[in-house]
Formats: structure tokens, sequence, C-alpha cells
């Protein structure tokens, strides 16, 4: 007897977690989440969205510009193309 009230019990609290799973993907889909087609299509996204902050464009920007100018290849230079 036991035993079977345990299980009533635990079948009763997996019904409420798909309950409050479900009411969640509700609310969710409902706030306009969105499908992408790839991964990449997410990145596009999320970065149109977010806005970089100034001091990490700042850092890039000195990044960029302490970088060595790249140069032709060796054989492109002996070719003249």
């Amino acid at each position: 007897m036991k035993q079977n009230s345990r299980l009533n019990h635990d079948e009763a609290h997996l019904q409420g977690q798909s309950e409050t799973t479900a009411h969640s993907h509700q609310q969710s889909s409902s706030q306009g989440a969105a499908e992408f087609a790839s991964p990449e299509a997410l990145l596009r996204h999320d970065a149109a969205a977010t806005p970089v902050p100034p001091q990490v464009g700042d850092r890039l920007r000195a990044s960029l510009a302490a970088d060595p100018v790249k140069t032709a290849a060796w054989w492109r230079r002996l070719l003249g193309r």
C-alpha cells in the first residue's frame, strides 16, 4: 500500500512538471520566439540585435591597427602580379 501511494505521488509530480513545461513553452512561443535555419542565421540575428560596448570596439580597433600589413606572397612579388 505504501508503494502505491508513492507511485501516485510521483505520477502527480510528473504531471505537474509537464504542465509547467507546457505552460512555459506556450509563454515563450507567444513572446515572439524565432526559428533559425542555421546557427549562422542565429548569430547574425544576435549580432544585429546586440550593440557592441564602446570599450570593446575601441580595443578591437587598437588591436587591428597594431597588426602588421600583410604583404603579397613571394611568388606574386617575383612574377609581378
